[in-house]
């Protein structure tokens, strides 16, 4: 839900397209993912970028963890080849409306 929200509300299809990671593991989307949840085009730009997501729908229980210890090392090799690397955290409200949004570039 949360990723629906990311696909068709934040990067709208009229100025992004999705695109197929280019070895998506079976455990893709998980917690413990060495890729990205997604790889977006910017339409008449063509910048590529990956996108981290995670969302916690209750926002009032600190700071939260948006990734394991082992899903941090895949992504900081990861960023060593691929630079244009992007966490988008939901907080609060629902997964398809979070009451804060944050865009954070790696």
């Amino acid at each position: 839900m949360f990723d629906d929200f990311i696909c068709n509300d934040l990067f709208v299809a009229e100025k992004y397209e999705v695109l197929p990671l280019n070895n998506p593991p079976e455990e893709l989307l998980s917690d413990d993912s060495p890729e990205p949840d997604f790889k977006f085009r910017q339409l008449g730009t063509n910048f590529d970028f990956f996108v981290v997501t995670k969302f916690f729908p209750n926002s009032n229980t600190g700071l939260p963890e948006w990734c394991t210890k082992k899903r941090f090392d895949f992504l900081k090799a990861f960023i060593k080849k691929e630079t244009n690397l992007f966490i988008v955290i939901g907080l609060g409200g629902t997964s398809y409306l979070p009451n804060e949004l944050y865009l954070v570039a790696i």
